[in-house]
């Protein structure tokens, strides 16, 4: 702003000399137009204020008009203006036609919220009724809005009918009790997220934003009750508009840094891309003047930068230190958002740059929920005790030759989109070469990089089993640091992903070891050389290759689960075996076995009836996912639910 005052000082004296004024304040105002005209490079007044100390002067120029009204005891508002909105009313309304008031809430100064009461026609909102309280925040309590809703009842008493159109800041179950016995009043209102709903629209009861539609689309529902105790039942219309950026990421709002990791090719790139267009630079390591610049002088870039993507940040790790050192100076929310190829909480070396000060998230391969634009709230569901269960119009799709064509597709886009089987399978070969000969080497210092394919096979033949790195090394011919080296490297790529035992002080006969599992099971499936004809063959050779299907949708349903979820395992050395585990932070937790056949036995939940002893009230309920369409009871807590459910919920 120095320079800024300068600039004006410079023009103050330019101008005086050629056009003298009579009040000195014209002077001074015409020099710093002149001076927002030069800097923005526009005639745009309200590009101008950005760059202006301007703000005070609008302010105060407000304040004095309020105060001309509000501090005038002889002036009464709603009696001087009232009438004149009436009169205008009864011009404008067409005869017959329904009248609608807006409600709204407005802030003066951070001091005064004034709730007003606006009738909505011919594009204009007039305000026949407000009321101004001395609190800084915009929401109200149910009882403001209902007192000035009687006084618009009583003030348009001549009119018919009344459409209230209110934010989502004002309904309520109070509120909307207010309409009932009011024949001639309606309303239509946007609710929160986070509203519990109930009935139609959701069966098993669910937040409004766990409704996802495609772009373009418009449902609506009767009949639905919200909140938790259902106690009011209403008409919904949800809609997802073209047009639109994706939505505005909410942790961008309270958070400096976010960081977006997994994998490559699952979509990072083009998920950060969407923020070019608000305001971020985008910057990205693969670039290798970006890249030299990074390393050479992190500083000197980050100081260059206000608000920034940086894709493939962990090419970098320097970053990390002034990216730390520039949020401890501005600790804006939103300042810049990372995407890494490399789970950066694994790197020794930034760990701890940036602790309490990212956010991060985990963006997986597309989950089968996402590919059928279902709401991905099975895990939702299932702990808040409800059973899965599919929809009778979707029985019988997903099971034999679907279910494996399924599994052998996997989640990353690119592979999904290849128009062929020989075309998916050449583009999971290129992916696992890239990655085992440019990334791996970015992140650790590999001595023997041509054994990382031959330990990737290796490694695949072990999916689904206890980890045996004495076993793993002696194939390979390595020590054992050596290789626990090498699996935690493709676990930093996101390839694959150790499932820790679940364990309580009470178990004794735990096997201690974790499973391994690949975090997609179609370069699993590549990896193994499986085909479709072989495997339904063969369900033996499928059922492990289903079971790192499972395991991954899983993981993926608890990245974005509300919960705080933890996957884990059971085995003890009775070899009584829980496939999944899958514990909340409160305590409670599920089992899951995975089954690659048609029907369920007793002798299936034995694992599951072991869990439910061993973790007492903590268990909510135990179910085996089958090849079915059925959803069975199988004892006390125990469910036979197909394995549909998942992607459909």
């Amino acid at each position: 702003m120095d320079s800024h005052a300068r600039l004006h000082c410079e023009l103050t004296g330019f101008l005086r000399q050629h056009c003298p004024a009579r009040d000195h304040r014209h002077l001074l105002l015409l020099a710093w137009m002149v001076t927002g005209l030069l800097l923005s490079e526009t005639v745009c007044f309200d590009r101008w204020k950005t760059r202006l100390p301007l703000g005070h002067c609008l302010a105060a120029s407000w304040q004095r008009r309020c105060q001309r009204w509000l501090a005038n005891s002889r002036i009464d508002g709603e009696a001087l203006y009232g009438p004149l909105v009436l009169w205008a009313i009864q011009h404008w309304q067409n005869p017959g036609h329904t009248l609608h008031l807006a409600l709204d809430t407005t802030m003066l100064w951070n001091r005064f919220c004034v709730v007003v009461v606006s009738v909505v026609a011919h594009g204009r909102a007039i305000p026949p009724l407000w009321q101004t309280l001395e609190h800084p925040s915009a929401s109200v309590s149910a009882s403001v809005s209902i007192a000035l809703l009687e006084k618009a009842d009583q003030l348009l008493v001549r009119f018919g009918a009344i459409t209230l159109l209110a934010d989502r800041a004002f309904p309520s179950d109070e509120l909307i009790t207010w309409f009932r016995g009011r024949p001639r009043w309606s309303y239509v209102m946007r609710l929160r997220g986070d509203t519990e709903i109930h009935g139609t629209a959701a069966p098993l009861g669910c937040q409004v934003r766990r409704l996802h539609l495609r772009r373009g689309q418009c449902r609506g529902f009767r009949g639905v009750r919200l909140w938790a105790d259902g106690s009011q039942s209403v008409n919904l219309v949800i809609a997802h508009p073209t047009g639109l950026p994706v939505e505005e990421p909410w942790l961008l709002a309270d958070t400096p840094v976010v960081l977006l990791n997994g994998p490559r090719q699952a979509g990072k790139s083009t998920l950060a891309g969407t923020f070019g267009d608000r305001g971020f630079k985008m910057l990205s390591l693969d670039d290798a003047a970006t890249l030299a610049s990074a390393r050479e002088d992190p500083t000197g870039l980050v100081r260059s930068l206000d608000r920034a993507v940086i894709d493939e940040v962990q090419r970098a790790p320097e970053l990390l230190l002034a990216i730390k050192q520039s949020v401890d100076n501005d600790r804006r929310p939103g300042r810049f958002l990372l995407t890494g190829s490399a789970d950066l909480r694994l790197l020794p070396s930034v760990a701890d740059s940036l602790a309490g000060r990212m956010e991060v998230l985990t963006l997986l391969p597309l989950a089968g929920c996402e590919l059928e634009d279902a709401a991905g709230h099975w895990l939702e569901c299932v702990f808040s005790g409800d059973i899965p269960r599919l929809a009778s119009g979707y029985q019988t799709l997903e099971t034999g030759a679907a279910l494996v064509a399924r599994v052998l597709c996997g989640g990353y886009p690119e592979a999904i989109a290849r128009s062929t089987v020989r075309r998916r399978e050449a583009w999971l070969r290129q992916y696992a070469a890239a990655l085992l000969s440019r990334d791996v080497r970015h992140i650790a210092s590999i001595e023997k990089l041509e054994q990382m394919p031959r330990l990737l096979r290796a490694l695949a033949q072990m999916a689904g089993q206890l980890t045996n790195l004495n076993q793993l090394a002696g194939q390979l011919l390595l020590d054992h640091k050596t290789a626990a080296k090498y699996v935690g490297v493709l676990e930093q790529l996101f390839l694959i992903r150790r499932i820790q035992p679940w364990g309580s002080n009470r178990l004794s006969r735990i096997v201690k070891s974790p499973k391994l599992h690949f975090l997609d099971s179609g370069l699993l499936s590549h990896l193994r050389g499986a085909d479709a004809e072989a495997l339904q063959r063969d369900r033996t050779a499928f059922g492990s290759l289903l079971e790192c299907y499972v395991v991954s949708e899983l993981l993926k349903l608890a990245s974005w689960s509300e919960r705080d979820l933890q996957v884990l395992s059971y085995r003890d050395k009775d070899q009584r075996v829980v496939d999944v585990v899958i514990e909340s932070g409160a305590g409670q937790l599920i089992g899951v076995e995975i089954k690659a056949k048609g029907s369920v036995h007793p002798r299936d939940f034995a694992g599951l009836r072991k869990l439910a002893e061993l973790s007492g009230e903590q268990f909510i309920a135990g179910f085996v996912l089958y090849d079915g369409n059925e959803t069975l009871p199988m004892g006390p807590g125990l469910w036979a639910v197909p394995l549909a459910t998942l992607w459909c919920l």
